[in-house]
């Protein structure tokens, strides 16, 4: 288990020389012949003044129908295009990731293991974690910290032998939420710690969590996580889940052996199985799924690069990628080992088929669900092997496009729907008045080409605005940490 900790000494340096209040000077900030993109409906208004003032949107309108204040650092827009900070809505955050996260123009995150499970550790890996939320919404520089999760239940098979504090059987019974009570208190038990939501990781007993969230949604807390193989994707979507994450949900519901398969309680599928989740896929299985989902607003975080590291882990062009120089030595030495493993799990030119037509299947499906109604949201789970932070965002909107988004629907999937999911819409999520100053200029519209989202030329966090030197300078930074 991770450890805020465990971070580099150099990493927590490199943060404390960016850490500054926004906007030190006071002074407003004034865009003039901007293109804001109104993300809501995917269109464009051209020749637009925007005034920001500490940390909020104070004005917007038509060129010429703004008043400026006397003393804003006024900024020419001309031929730049506004959206709103991009939203990771499923993210590992380690502080030393901060400046690639900031650069690439991501605002805010729902962090997805935000605590350690207690038979793994004994750390309090939630206080860590408030506490870089508190120095980042004080003004230390850093994407919003918008939802933080329970450490992951999961089943009491997945627990070690031994724990931290000895054998793992002297925890309390009720953390494996082995039975419909156990899950209820258990729900409790998160609800003290004041968890914003309850993440699901491991298969638990049916039973289990059924009572799980049967009492979160009492309690108005929200979950989150894996596909429950006790309680098929319906039966999990009808108890109360609220997003779902990783595309492979629907590849385990939507074939003929779903039922088999959940009865093997396995994992991770192999080659085989994978083969026959592509092959007996069947969309009139899956259009149930869709349906209970649109029903009971369950929102779907597909995280397609998760597999796409599956599919291509033998492909020397993908696992060369140049911005391997932003990444600490530890950790891409793992995922280059987990790549290994990855083709060493089936090097035959079938069970790499198999990998690659898994991930595949997976963007059509994402289309599929999207067509039927489905709400999506855009997660990159940094931190997976090869999910580069920051730029992931960017990799998996184009993966979104190429599941049959269109660039407008991709970036509602990056901005408004994660807003719409956290009940944030009020403040951010789109550009307009009042709304929180989180901003990416861009260099070119990206309702034309969603590659055009990496095309930044600044970003506001939190009223600060950073220039392409500023971003600059957090990309170098970053390297050099990393190469220490």
């Amino acid at each position: 288990m991770r450890t805020l900790l465990g971070w580099s000494f150099s990493a927590l340096l490199l943060l404390s020389a960016y850490a500054q209040e926004p906007n030190p000077s006071r002074r407003p900030i004034v865009f003039t012949q901007a293109t804001v993109i109104d993300v809501k409906n995917g269109q464009v208004s051209p020749d637009v003044t925007i005034v920001l003032e500490g940390t909020r949107i104070t004005a917007l309108g038509k060129v010429g129908s703004v008043r400026l204040p006397t003393d804003a650092q006024v900024i020419d827009a001309t031929g730049k295009y506004i959206i709103p900070g991009l939203w990771d809505m499923h993210l590992h955050f380690a502080p030393w990731e901060t400046p690639l996260l900031v650069a690439n123009g991501v605002t805010g995150i729902r962090e997805m293991g935000s605590d350690c499970h207690p038979a793994f550790t004994d750390k309090d890996c939630l206080g860590e974690v408030r506490l870089w939320q508190k120095r980042i919404a004080a003004g230390e520089l850093g994407p919003r910290l918008l939802a933080l999760s329970s450490w992951p239940v999961m089943a009491r098979s997945s627990w070690p032998a031994k724990g931290p504090r000895g054998f793992a059987e002297d925890l309390p019974p009720f953390y494996a939420a082995s039975t419909s009570e156990q899950g209820r208190q258990l729900a409790r038990y998160f609800a003290e710690r004041k968890d914003d939501f309850i993440k699901v990781s491991g298969h638990l007993p049916r039973d289990g969590f059924v009572g799980l969230a049967a009492e979160a949604r009492r309690l108005g807390l929200g979950i989150a996580g894996h596909e429950q193989l006790a309680a098929n994707a319906i039966e999990a979507s009808n108890a109360g889940m609220n997003s779902f994450e990783h595309a492979r949900v629907f590849l385990f519901n939507c074939f003929r052996g779903a039922t088999e398969f959940a009865h093997l309680n396995m994992n991770e599928p192999d080659t085989t199985w994978r083969r026959r989740m592509v092959d007996e896929f069947d969309p009139k299985i899956c259009q149930q799924v869709f349906s209970a989902f649109v029903r009971n607003k369950t929102w779907y975080v597909p995280t397609h690069l998760t597999r796409k590291m599956e599919a291509f882990a033998d492909d020397p062009t993908f696992r060369h990628d140049t911005r391997s120089k932003y990444i600490l030595k530890p950790r891409w030495k793992a995922w280059n080992e987990d790549a290994d493993l990855m083709v060493k799990e089936d090097p035959s030119p079938e069970g790499r088929k198999a990998m690659k037509d898994f991930y595949t299947k997976g963007l059509e499906i994402t289309g599929m669900a999207h067509k039927a109604g489905v709400k999506v949201m855009l997660g990159t789970d940094s931190a997976d092997s090869y999910v580069f932070p920051g730029f992931a965002v960017h990799d998996e909107l184009r993966e979104l496009v190429k599941a049959g988004l269109t660039p407008a629907e991709a970036l509602k999937t990056a901005t408004w729907n994660g807003a719409e999911f956290l009940g944030r819409t009020s403040e951010s999520g789109s550009v307009e008045t009042g709304k929180l100053a989180d901003l990416v200029l861009l260099d070119a519209n990206p309702l034309n080409d969603i590659r055009n989202t990496g095309k930044i030329a600044a970003v506001v966090l939190n009223g600060r605005y950073m220039d392409r030197t500023a971003l600059d300078q957090l990309l170098s930074a970053a390297e050099a940490t990393a190469s220490k």
